[in-house]
């Protein structure tokens, strides 16, 4: 039987999930799980991207707590919800946050029907929490009012994306949410693709919430930016600044470029006594930063001597550093 206070506790949990998340889990929400967590009780489809490391699985596990433990207390009826992901470890770990917030807290743990098992919570009023992993026979004949997909942006999570629309009720929810490790796949096709995909609106409640975060946003990862910004730009642009980079479209394809340097030793040029002519190229960026690279034309062969990239940067810090290298190099 529940006391007053838990019941109080319940009710405000309900009008606000980003309070039941901090309580809970412990933990103070960043600006925009916050956002998301108090955006999530009006929205029937959502898309998550984010760099890794920032709380995505967390909030997709408050999300579930919140909707099949916390929201039928008040609206009178069980509420399902099954949560997806490419692999059972993966799977596992939004689960883990949930049996842990069950077991050490008193208000939750009193509405459990006994103790969270190893793939589902089942509660007191009859909701259900199941995870799964990517298999035919582990959603074949599922029902459940919300899906959630986690680290959904692969192509192996292509057909259950689209399969997801089965297993719930037309007022279920659907909620996706990935790092973008691959560009080419159903997750970042939906992202991309508002006509047929849109958004949502008052006067289209089931179309498509989209958040998108960077490491800027989120102070954890923010301290490791000076050191992530060495990294391959396809690498920071995805895992860093959460932004799909495709290989296949791009002029020259990466692995080709990769392999026209294998064993190539770097060039080096003496500015004092040099011959032939040095050349600056510049590709001013915003997002993409700002490209430097130096080259020193021999005859008919130009010679890469030096690739700069600035990140984040003010274009004047930009204008300085150029000035810089100016001086250094010399060029023609």
């Amino acid at each position: 039987m529940l006391r007053i206070t838990d019941k109080l506790t319940l009710l405000a949990w309900y009008k606000d999930p980003s309070l039941m998340f901090k309580e809970v889990f412990n933990i103070e929400p960043y600006t925009y799980q916050r956002e998301i967590l108090r955006d999530f009780p009006k929205l029937k489809r959502i898309m998550l991207m984010g760099p890794g490391d920032s709380g995505k699985t967390v909030m997709i596990a408050g999300m579930a707590l919140w909707a099949s433990g916390i929201q039928p207390v008040f609206i009178n009826r069980p509420y399902n919800t099954v949560i997806l992901s490419g692999s059972k470890e993966q799977a596992s770990r939004a689960y883990k946050y949930i049996k842990d917030a069950i077991t050490n807290n008193k208000v939750l743990s009193e509405i459990v029907d006994g103790e969270p098992l190893a793939t589902r919570t089942l509660f007191k009023h009859g909701s259900i929490i199941q995870i799964c992993a990517k298999s035919l026979t582990s959603i074949q004949g599922a029902h459940s009012d919300m899906v959630i997909i986690d680290e959904a942006a692969t192509k192996e999570l292509d057909f259950f994306i689209q399969d997801s629309l089965r297993i719930i009720p037309k007022e279920g929810r659907i909620v996706l949410s990935s790092t973008p490790h691959e560009a080419d796949c159903e997750f970042v096709r939906r992202w991309m693709n508002k006509d047929r995909y849109p958004d949502y609106s008052k006067e289209r409640p089931y179309g498509w919430k989209r958040y998108h975060w960077t490491a800027l946003d989120c102070p954890r990862v923010r301290e490791k930016l000076e050191e992530a910004m060495k990294l391959p730009r396809d690498v920071f642009e995805r895992y860093y600044m959460a932004v799909p980079y495709s290989t296949e479209d791009t002029v020259v394809p990466l692995e080709h470029i990769r392999a026209q340097s294998e064993g190539i030793k770097p060039f080096n040029i003496d500015p004092d006594n040099r011959e032939g002519m040095i050349l600056f190229g510049i590709d001013v960026g915003f997002k993409a930063g700002t490209i430097l690279v130096v080259t020193q034309k021999i005859n008919d062969e130009y010679r890469v001597i030096d690739v700069l990239e600035w990140k984040l940067e003010k274009y004047e810090d930009v204008q300085e550093w150029i000035k810089a290298y100016a001086l250094q190099y010399k060029p023609d």
